[in-house]
């Protein structure tokens, strides 16, 4: 097992609903289980607003209007008008992101939505180590989408979201937490805007952001 340097730990930023929940959480079991229990590694929280940060940077995004779909969902607001703000003003966020750190780490959430490994292979070259063929195994088990839905099932939702955090009902040696989760944060049903965005709302993105599909990589989607 390589030895893992504090100054590749990475913060993340990421459009919301991009996957940067589950992203912070491996990240965290990864720098947690190769720390002895005597020492405190601070691993900064991802957020979806500008930051500065001296080490590696993730960007983290999503087709906008599956983000919009995800979001009505999570937060149980059936609002476009207000959703469809919220969004763009995370597009710009995004944007300005990438002009800050035009060398940071990029990850498309359709890449690895349905493959882990994907996530696992960025993080392997940021944090510059080696994953074992058993921390490959314990994180697939760990964060697989049955698992996180099992667990968050017992949560509150976002509108009552209060405890950001809860212990896994099965032994680590590290006494693994799930941070940031709440109720539904997993959708059982995979979110799909072309049967669940109106066409106004589909145009509206494609009148006022088709640039923005284009640069992050959308151009077959448009």
């Amino acid at each position: 097992m390589n030895t893992l340097n504090i100054n590749n730990i990475p913060r993340i930023f990421s459009i919301p609903r991009s996957g940067s929940t589950i992203m912070y959480n491996i990240i965290s079991y990864i720098i947690k289980s190769r720390t002895p229990d005597n020492v405190h590694i601070n691993i900064p929280e991802y957020t979806h607003n500008i930051f500065d940060y001296d080490g590696p940077v993730i960007l983290m995004y999503r087709d906008f209007r599956n983000v919009h779909v995800s979001l009505k969902k999570f937060m149980q607001k059936n609002d476009d008008v207000y959703i469809y703000r919220y969004v763009t003003n995370k597009i710009n966020v995004l944007n300005k992101m990438n002009k800050l750190y035009p060398s940071a780490y990029k990850l498309k959430y359709e890449d690895w939505e349905n493959d882990i490994d994907v996530a696992l292979d960025l993080i392997e070259n940021v944090l510059k180590i080696s994953l074992s063929d058993k921390e490959i195994d314990t994180i697939h088990y760990l964060f697989s989408r049955k698992t996180i839905q099992n667990h968050t099932n017992k949560l509150g939702s976002y509108k009552h979201k209060i405890n950001k955090s809860f212990e896994t009902p099965f032994n680590t040696n590290e006494d693994f937490q799930y941070k940031f989760f709440s109720k539904n944060h997993i959708s059982k049903i995979q979110t799909n805007w072309q049967s669940d965005l109106s066409k106004k709302w589909i145009n509206k993105y494609l009148h006022e952001h088709k640039k923005h599909f284009i640069n992050y990589g959308y151009t077959n989607n448009i």
